[in-house]
């Protein structure tokens, strides 16, 4: 929970899903939330469809309901491809007969693959929260037909393939344009691999309720980008260059001068004022040459006695620290980054050959000052584990996931998620990465684990 002022939502695991859903059932019918499931999800797929009838392939449960009651509230052309010798449950039941009444044309599998490529958008309707990692051979071949068709998908609540909850993928797996969650995003469509088969990621909340995990344990949550705008400093009228940000940024070497030109560029272009770049000697002419802003300082990565000197002088004028991008692998510096990171009492992320500096020395890291961000497999250098399942990466690290936010069709609001234009009930998007605009950044320290966007 950051700041006082607002409501974290969260992001669950399959079995935290399967608590709330049980919770709303004892409230509402069935039949009620599919209903407003159904709802929601048109309004998003209006969003994706080009010219073409809408296509969903509906699976034997739960979400192949959500299908049929997608279906059931569109116009146009509309076909579900689905199993007759399988009803499914009630609720399954009168979603598709609500669809067939309103027009939708039902076809036994398998689907026409020449057909599909005329598709306006695709509906992936096969698998929901409950779906078991590897897919059934009937499954598999279905979301390879999907992928082939080369239109628009939007997923419904999961993209088929993705485990809710580590992120795992199946071979094959739904390639979503878009995908909405159902209750409440997945944690799995926002870890690593599984965020980039979700893409576009929204929320249908259906009236499902945080409050029902009160007794669980509960530490992914999700936060609009007007909330997560909220959290960082306003610049006031008086403002200058520095109080609005001052970094240090050591970085680059010889061989790596980009890093270090983009890692001060990515500093200004965040909204620093002063950005100071500590640059070893061999690097100064082609970091100046692309840099017209930012403040130079040259430092002997040879020498690291006189390096510290150098960057810890350069740093009396700054109030945040990025180290490691483009840095030497070499000893010197490497008692150069791990004295930084260790004595200089500044904010600080540390990241790439920084990390690789840090391995066999994160005790000596302080608590709560410095941020780690390293990939999976800089994770599993710095823990010490070696490789680190996708499975496991969740029991390693505490997320916290902030997402971005954009208003959707009338409704009524959804006080849970504050901001300045409040998403409705009915559908609230959540940036997962690689869709559109969304952006990730991870931040581990030690065990434990933010992830931001």
């Amino acid at each position: 929970m950051l700041g006082s002022q607002r409501e974290d939502v969260l992001a669950v695991t399959a079995t935290q899903m399967g608590v709330i859903d049980g919770a709303a059932l004892l409230r509402e019918s069935a039949p009620a939330l599919v209903h407003r499931a159904g709802v929601a999800i048109a309004a998003i797929v209006a969003r994706y469809q080009t010219n073409g009838p809408i296509v969903a392939f509906a699976g034997n449960g739960n979400n192949g309901g959500d299908a049929f009651a997608s279906l059931a509230e569109l116009e146009g052309a509309r076909v579900a491809y689905h199993d007759p010798a399988h009803d499914g449950s009630a609720t399954r039941v009168g979603a598709r007969e609500r669809a067939c009444a309103s027009g939708v044309e039902l076809r036994p599998y398998p689907a026409d693959a020449a057909y599909l490529k005329t598709a306006g958008v695709l509906l992936d309707g096969l698998c929901g929260v409950n779906v078991r990692l590897p897919l059934d051979a009937t499954t598999a071949e279905r979301v390879s037909a999907l992928n082939s068709a080369g239109v628009p998908i939007v997923a419904l609540d999961i993209a088929t393939g993705t485990d809710p909850t580590t992120g795992a993928l199946n071979q094959p797996h739904v390639r979503a344009t878009a995908t909405v969650a159902i209750g409440r995003p997945k944690l799995g469509s926002m870890l690593d691999p599984g965020r980039g088969a979700t893409r576009d990621l929204w929320c249908a909340p259906i009236g499902m309720r945080d409050e029902d995990l009160k007794q669980a344990e509960t530490d992914a949550f999700v936060v609009t980008s007007d909330e997560f705008a909220s959290l960082l400093p306003a610049r006031g009228e008086m403002a200058d260059k520095r109080s609005s940000g001052a970094p240090l940024v050591i970085v680059g070497s010889a061989e790596f001068p980009g890093a270090a030109i983009l890692c001060a560029l990515g500093a200004a272009r965040s909204g620093a004022g002063y950005v100071t770049v500590a640059v070893p000697h061999g690097d100064v002419d082609t970091v100046r040459a692309h840099l017209i802003e930012q403040v130079v300082i040259p430092f002997d990565d040879t020498n690291a006695p006189e390096a510290i000197k150098t960057i810890t002088g350069a740093a009396k004028h700054c109030n945040a620290v990025a180290i490691g991008p483009g840095l030497a692998l070499t000893e010197a510096v490497g008692t150069i980054v791990r004295d930084v990171v260790t004595h200089l009492e500044l904010p600080m992320v540390a990241d790439a050959s920084a990390l690789h500096h840090l391995v066999g020395h994160l005790p000596s890291v302080p608590d709560g000052r410095v941020i780690l961000t390293p990939h999976e497999g800089e994770f599993a250098l710095v823990s010490g584990r070696g490789a680190i399942g996708v499975g496991e990466r969740r029991a390693a690290a505490r997320v916290r996931r902030r997402v971005r936010h954009h208003d959707a069709a009338e409704g009524p609001d959804d006080t849970r998620c504050r901001s300045h234009e409040r998403a409705p009930q009915s559908e609230r998007h959540v940036g997962a990465g690689h869709g559109r605009n969304g952006r990730r950044a991870v931040g581990y320290h030690r065990d434990a684990a933010r992830a931001r966007s």
